[in-house]
């Protein structure tokens, strides 16, 4: 008996009728698939901007075509983690490793901006540490930023590396005149020396200016805030050798400031309007214009001090406008101003953030601040969020 292998029917070329489904299949599967590297060149920038700097230029060993789209991309930023390799960390542990990662650092800035298009470029952020010993370098990088027609840069040389007696590097403000660069909007220096030349006119097209452990005087900073400036943003941090802030009449466009941790400042006077204020640090006399339209203002105290004592005799009288108050301190004892609260009639909502510190005595009357609904009778929101210092709870713990 003799057997069959397989399907003869299967064996013979199928043949379908006109127009049947089968064949609008076949059509389809002919049609060559969507590849990215046929995208328009904008969009594939785009796409790559998005990616690490590393996995962005390994893009360019695919072929020609992608071999510079990575040097087009929006925002340059180049750090510790974006330069260096796993190797290259291990290896900073050990002090010849340390300059041989600083030299590989300034020599990988320098390859990328060399070869970057500088077309469309948004932001450069370089992130290292690095003294005046390289200004040679920086000043080449802050010349590059620009040339590129950058609209952000944002230098941080980290000081994690250095001793005491380290001299930063002096930030040429002479490069940003008005006639050399029309496009940078935004600045950001940390770890550096800011004295500005005696012809300086002042940032005549930035908006927003951050500080960070910054050498600076008062006399400098007045003349860093000269006349004529766009300045909507401000935020000074860190600064040690700041004594006085003084922000002038004529900074008329600016919306927020903001003050941290500057440990030798003693005051703050505003001849400007400033919409919003931000301070954290020791309690400073604070003058505003008159009359002024601050409407928020966020305040941390560094010092213990009484939440109702602060909103009774510390705020300016001259703040008629102010919507919104944060207000956060350690509080040590109570502060018997009840009756000379005054009121806030434009406050809308009010967060007050207190550390308790005196729970052994208690002398501390949480509800003291019942009182606040009627200094600010129209307040919309009220936060009152409440902790114990961790010391005082074990030593009550302990005394119990």
């Amino acid at each position: 008996m003799g057997m069959c292998y397989g399907n003869p029917v299967s064996d013979r070329k199928r043949k379908f009728a006109p127009g049947s489904p089968h064949i609008a299949s076949a059509k389809r599967s002919k049609k060559p698939g969507l590849r990215i590297g046929g995208l328009p060149e904008d969009i594939l920038s785009s796409i790559i901007s998005k990616l690490p700097l590393k996995e962005a230029a390994r893009t360019s060993i695919l072929s020609s075509q992608w071999r510079r789209i990575w040097l087009c991309r929006a925002n340059i930023d180049l750090s510790y983690h974006t330069v260096f390799s796993q190797s290259d960390k291990v290896r900073g542990w050990t002090t010849r490793g340390n300059i041989l990662n600083r030299l590989k650092f300034i020599k990988s800035v320098g390859v990328v901006l060399q070869q970057h298009e500088g077309v469309g470029t948004e932001n450069i952020r370089i992130s290292f540490h690095l003294c005046d010993r390289y200004a040679d370098h920086m000043d080449k990088w802050v010349k590059y930023t620009i040339a590129s027609k950058a609209k952000g840069l944002i230098l941080e040389l980290l000081s994690m590396k250095f001793g005491p007696t380290i001299v930063r590097y002096n930030f040429p403000l002479q490069m940003l005149d008005t006639k050399k660069n029309s496009s940078l909007r935004r600045l950001r220096l940390h770890f550096v020396s800011l004295c500005p030349p005696a012809d300086f006119r002042g940032f005549q097209n930035l908006t927003r200016l951050c500080l960070q452990d910054v050498n600076i005087t008062n006399e400098d900073l007045q003349r860093l805030l000269s006349e004529g400036n766009h300045l909507e943003c401000f935020r000074i941090a860190c600064c040690e050798t700041l004594t006085s802030l003084r922000i002038p009449h004529y900074v008329n466009r600016l919306k927020f400031l903001l003050v941290l941790s500057c440990p030798l400042l003693q005051d703050i006077t505003l001849d400007c309007v400033v919409p919003a204020l931000h301070y954290r640090g020791p309690l400073i006399p604070l003058e505003l214009a008159a009359p002024s339209k601050l409407t928020n203002l966020w305040v941390e105290l560094s010092s213990c001090h009484s939440a109702l004592g602060f909103i009774s005799s510390e705020l300016p009288t001259t703040i008629p406008h102010l919507e919104m108050l944060t207000f956060r301190c350690s509080q040590f004892e109570r502060a018997d101003v009840v009756s000379r609260l005054r009121s806030f009639l434009s406050l809308r909502h009010l967060v007050l953030d207190l550390t308790i510190t005196d729970l052994p005595r208690r002398t501390i009357d949480i509800l003291d601040l019942g009182y606040l609904p009627e200094a600010a009778p129209f307040v919309e929101k009220l936060e009152l969020h409440v902790s114990l210092s961790l010391s005082i709870l074990n030593l009550y713990v302990d005394l119990s």
